[in-house]
């Protein structure tokens, strides 16, 4: 499989994980498997109180922004990056957390480990599919700062972007992934925590329990899914039915899977329903190379994809 097909794979999963994921956001696991003992199967199957079906929120779309930038700049750059996600918040967003808007305009969080870091990242793994593992980190990590300061949530960033660019170089099986995510992880000084829920993860005794909206959860269950499931919604279905944080979880599980089985391994029917919001359409007609284009998320992926590639 080509390296394009796993890069859009990868921007174009955390999109779907998001318009999934949503539906489920801050529901019990056990009363969705009650009330949905066949699952949540389509980004329609429960009205949503934040969004219209297929719509994207913050999740994916600071993901879609963060890859702009660094197309924009043909590097990463940290304050251009920032300036980036102000200017579309000036757009007035709807679909976007109050708490992160704050952050973004005000000072990034000291203790929180929450996965609003994590969640956008998807981009920088894609661009360090041709960079070494500590260039890679140092923009993880610059990333992640904007908005979290904490150790853990810096380290699980960087531990998702490894990911991300190891399986778009093409890594044979999952497994192959979670001992270079170990190996990695080791030999660059990341967090014991970390390196536990990695393995914790390989081992397979069951998905992980805690404070789903943390980093450290969302990227565990994010691997514990790739790891013990055979197909990318098989993967989605069980992340989903966690509730939760269920949309920036299914966002970081969309990225990582979409970067391993590809784009192709994506359902059709989940990519024709994806909806760009109003605000985006609206920024990236004014700021790209898209401004004449009638936007699709599919279209937007495989062009970043393949621009991020090229870096």
């Amino acid at each position: 499989m080509e390296a394009i097909n796993r890069a859009t794979g990868a921007l174009l999963g955390m999109c779907i994980g998001d318009a999934l994921g949503i539906q489920t956001e801050g529901k019990e696991e056990k009363a969705l498997l009650e009330e949905y003992p066949q699952g949540v199967g389509e980004l329609y199957s429960i009205e949503r109180v934040w969004g219209e079906s297929g719509e994207i929120t913050d999740c994916s779309v600071l993901g879609i922004l963060l890859a702009q930038s660094i197309i924009a700049l043909e590097a990463y750059d940290a304050d251009h990056a920032s300036a980036t996600y102000r200017k579309w918040l000036k757009l007035e967003p709807t679909l976007v957390r109050p708490s992160l808007q704050e952050i973004f305009e005000g000072t990034p969080l000291i203790k929180s480990e929450n996965n609003y870091a994590l969640m956008r990242v998807t981009p920088i793994g894609v661009v360090g599919t041709n960079m070494t593992e500590k260039e890679i980190a140092a923009m993880a990590e610059a990333e992640c700062i904007m908005t979290n300061l904490n150790q853990t949530c810096i380290d699980t960033n960087k531990a998702l972007s490894w990911a991300i660019a190891e399986a778009i170089r093409g890594v044979e099986h999952q497994f192959r992934l979670g001992s270079y995510l170990l190996a990695t992880s080791k030999k660059f000084g990341i967090e014991n925590t970390i390196q536990q829920a990695i393995q914790r993860a390989m081992e397979g005794k069951g998905a992980p329990t805690g404070k789903q909206e943390t980093a450290l959860y969302s990227f565990e269950l994010a691997l514990y899914a790739l790891l013990h499931t055979n197909s990318f919604e098989e993967g989605m279905a069980l992340v989903i039915m966690k509730g939760g944080s269920a949309n920036a979880n299914a966002s970081v599980y969309g990225a990582l899977a979409g970067s391993f089985y590809g784009e192709e391994e994506i359902p059709s029917r989940w990519k024709e329903e994806l909806e760009v919001p109003d605000t985006l359409a609206r920024y990236i007609k004014k700021q790209t190379t898209f401004r004449r284009q009638n936007l699709s998320l599919e279209f937007m992926a495989e062009t970043m994809a393949e621009k991020l590639l090229e870096l």
